[in-house]
């Protein structure tokens, strides 16, 4: 399992980079099969963190991710968000776009 949380920066607001998740996540369907996307990827905010964690497996997790973050920077600007990812039993990794 692999996880990737994206830190938002403050002037980007937590419900409109939740709708670009959403978007992201039917972009994946699209590639991967709806079904796919259900079952390997799992997503929740993190209002106090402004933050938006996703976690899953496979071609769907990274094509959310992936998708996701291009959504991201083509909205708020390369330099709006950072990442940390994690994957199980491996320290986190940190990636800063912009």
């Amino acid at each position: 399992m692999k996880t990737v949380r994206f830190e938002l920066d403050a002037m980007v607001p937590l419900a409109e980079a939740e709708l670009t998740l959403n978007l992201a996540r039917y972009s994946a369907e699209g590639l991967v099969g709806q079904a796919r996307v259900r079952l390997d990827v799992v997503q929740r905010l993190d209002s106090d963190g402004h933050a938006i964690v996703v976690e899953g497996k496979g071609e769907a997790f990274e094509s959310v991710v992936r998708v996701y973050a291009a959504l991201l920077i083509r909205e708020f600007g390369e330099t709006a968000f950072r990442t940390r990812t994690e994957q199980a039993g491996e320290p986190a990794a940190e990636a800063t776009y912009g």
